[in-house]
């Protein structure tokens, strides 16, 4: 608990600082915990966002977007059918570094902060934060499968009621990251909306890293992806060979 309040009220107070300098930027960020730590009985965990609008004007009002992007991969995504009364899989179609995680955090609905061309623009909304070419296209099976398989998994997150603005200057959000998110840098870029315009935005971000066991173990798998599979190979056949003889006495 204290560690955790020590990422809470630095960050905080840092950004009150700030906030209060002549020579402040326009946006501060800051993420909270920097690191996440992954062990074997790792369950999940959360990051913080805190900004600060340093030279905020009291006559304007503000909206922040938040959008965190994990370390992007290739997918493949089938397409079952029903065939003589049973689902099988027909089709497949593969996607090419596409993020592993993205959360899009606002403070109000998209459509309210800017226009629709400024929202395809700076990619704001998992509609256009999900490929990095194009957008979601709603009519394409394929495309609409891996998002909500990804929703139901908890590594895709849309929430335009998930920025709190504690005051006219800061604001905060909490993401949730799944137990199953993957380990390696996550971006998270911040971006100022003012009356529908863009009016400042900076980037940060955080790692997940693998500890103990399981860090044991991962690095394993790619070090030696020989003698890993060999041994994962005959502690499988070793476990079977118990489980019979066991069944057999019993």
């Amino acid at each position: 608990m204290i560690a955790y309040l020590r990422h809470i009220v630095g960050p905080v107070a840092a950004l009150l600082i700030y906030s209060g300098s002549a020579d402040a930027q326009q946006v501060i960020a800051t993420v909270a915990p920097s690191k996440i730590s992954v062990s074997s009985n790792y369950s999940g965990g959360s990051i913080v966002v805190f900004g600060a609008i340093a030279k905020g004007q009291p006559s304007r009002s503000y909206d922040a977007v938040v959008t965190v992007t994990g370390p992007p991969q290739n997918l493949i995504v089938r397409r079952k059918e029903r065939v003589l009364g049973i689902w099988v899989n027909r089709s497949t179609r593969s996607f090419e570094n596409v993020p592993s995680f993205a959360a899009v955090f606002a403070n109000r609905p998209f459509d309210a902060i800017t226009k629709p061309d400024t929202l395809r623009k700076e990619r704001l909304g998992l509609k256009y934060n999900v490929f990095p070419d194009k957008a979601v296209n709603d009519d394409d099976p394929f495309e609409q499968n891996l998002i909500s398989a990804r929703i139901e998994e908890g590594l895709y997150l849309e929430q335009s009621r998930g920025v709190s603005f504690v005051s006219l200057a800061l604001f905060r959000t909490e993401i949730p990251l799944p137990k199953n998110a993957l380990t390696g840098n996550y971006d998270v870029d911040l971006k100022i909306f003012a009356s529908g315009a863009l009016v400042a935005q900076t980037k940060s971000h955080f790692n997940v890293e693998k500890i103990g066991v399981a860090q044991f173990v991962a690095k394993a798998s790619v070090d030696y992806s020989l003698a890993y599979g060999l041994t994962t190979m005959a502690m499988a056949l070793l476990t079977g060979w118990l489980g019979s003889i066991a069944f057999r006495r019993g």
